[in-house]
């Protein structure tokens, strides 16, 4: 018989480990992402979690309530970056990414179901190395003994789930508290901005408006109704001083600068500088040209768009 509980719900994915492989070849990537796992295993057990599955160079886990998911993540992302490999001066380290949801799950011969966790995998999905990212719905769970500073990251949807939901960083290192302070005086003192131009429409990026998304569905700020494009398809935004372009597709995301080479990408990240044009789903060619994004990085010294 099927049993609900209220739980909360962690993946934690080892960020890039296909760059592992290529760097330190097969059986040294394995040992490394094997020992990063059970590292990310015992954490789970001190904080009285259960590691429902390994998928992959991945971590499913469950917990009983909300504070010993946090805390456990915490410690994943502070453990996580002392695992460090000898006589391989291009590996600087093991980055994850985390994302947690608290609400309810079936349990059934081990394994958990459900909406919490539909969502759990979406939100370590959205996430960039080093985050720990969760729901609203999770940090208003949370005990007041274990509050933490969080900061608001977008709205996005998941698979099968109705609607949107905010998704919000925990913030773990207190590095990240200052850099969320010098971010802002940084882009107040740049005053640097990124026009996108999509046919008739025109957006700006800047510190009022610092991520769009581009997407196939119209809940998307750009949106591409082509079957090649994925319903979110890339996040574009202001951070730090600069610009940044994230893939979240499965068809990639073509970036055509006019100052050099082109690059593709594919679940990862690249920074926008001067101008040029992004194709979404497929590379450039004189149809899909039709679809193309231009973008233009401008500063103060450049007329802005109304």
């Amino acid at each position: 018989m099927n049993n609900a509980s209220l739980l909360t719900v962690l993946f934690a994915d080892i960020s890039k480990s296909s760059r592992l492989y290529e760097l330190l070849g097969n059986h040294a990537a394995q040992s490394i992402i094997g020992i990063a796992l059970n590292q990310l295993t015992e954490i789970t057990k001190t904080h009285h979690g259960t590691v429902i599955k390994t998928i992959g160079d991945e971590i499913m886990a469950t917990f009983p309530t909300p504070d010993a998911a946090v805390e456990s993540a915490k410690a994943m992302q502070s453990s996580i970056k002392d695992i460090k490999i000898r006589d391989c001066p291009e590996f600087t380290g093991i980055t994850i990414r985390v994302g947690l949801h608290h609400g309810s799950v079936i349990a059934e011969q081990g394994d958990v179901f459900g909406d919490a966790v539909n969502l759990a995998a979406r939100i370590a999905a959205y996430a960039k190395p080093g985050q720990i990212l969760t729901t609203q719905t999770t940090i208003e769970s949370l005990s007041k003994r274990y509050q933490t500073p969080v900061r608001h990251m977008d709205r996005i949807t998941a698979k099968n789930i109705s609607g949107e939901f905010d998704v919000y960083e925990i913030v773990w290192e207190k590095l990240d508290l200052t850099l969320m302070v010098d971010r802002e005086k940084l882009l107040n003192k740049q005053n640097a901005w990124l026009e996108l131009i999509s046919g008739n429409k025109t957006i700006i990026i800047d510190l009022e408006k610092p991520r769009v998304s581009v997407g196939r569905k119209d809940y998307n700020d750009i949106v591409i109704d082509c079957g090649w494009v994925s319903r979110t398809h890339a996040y574009i935004e202001y951070r730090r001083g600069a610009f940044f372009i994230q893939d979240k597709s499965s068809n990639g995301t073509y970036i055509y600068p006019t100052d050099s080479n082109s690059c593709q990408l594919k679940m990862d990240e690249h920074r926008l500088t001067g101008i040029g044009f992004i194709i979404f789903g497929r590379e450039s060619t004189p149809e899909s040209i039709k679809e193309a994004v231009y973008y233009a990085v401008k500063t103060d010294s450049d007329p802005k768009t109304p």
